[in-house]
């Protein structure tokens, strides 16, 4: 009985490997892109969700360089935690002063929910409200 659920076993890895498509050489020795890679280069802004008390900027440009967060508002030093879900993000402007926010990038779309003011609650969503900027970005550069 062993031996037939064995053999079973293998026949089906075989037949899976099989069906399976190679991976494309230009692919096979490329290292993933983290997303402090994925985050680089400029970004315009599709949408933007903001509190009913907030006039967002009408500059809708974003330049990621580095370990700088480039915008209307300034420039902002940036960290991330990927290893977090949703991934987290902290704007800061000086020492103390800190943003805090989540994102997530799907092809050329950057999505970031972030507190309103420094030292606001982190979002725990996708969704504007209260406090709480929503925003949508495609990429204007093409990723390297």
């Amino acid at each position: 009985m062993r031996q037939i659920v064995l053999t079973l076993a293998l026949a089906m890895l075989i037949s899976f490997e099989a069906g399976a498509k190679p991976i494309p050489k230009s692919v096979q020795n490329q290292p993933p892109k983290n997303d402090m890679v994925l985050l680089q280069g400029e970004w315009m802004v599709v949408s933007i969700e903001a509190p009913k008390n907030v006039t967002p900027s009408p500059d809708r440009r974003l330049k990621v360089n580095s370990n700088e967060w480039v915008f209307s508002h300034g420039k902002f030093d940036f960290k991330i935690d990927a290893t977090k879900s949703p991934k987290q993000i902290d704007l800061m402007k000086e020492p103390g002063k800190v943003w805090p926010g989540i994102f997530k990038i799907e092809g050329d779309t950057l999505t970031l929910c972030r507190s309103h003011g420094a030292g606001g609650e982190r979002p725990t969503a996708f969704a504007g409200g209260p406090g709480i900027m929503l925003y949508v970005y495609k990429r204007s550069t093409p990723t390297k």
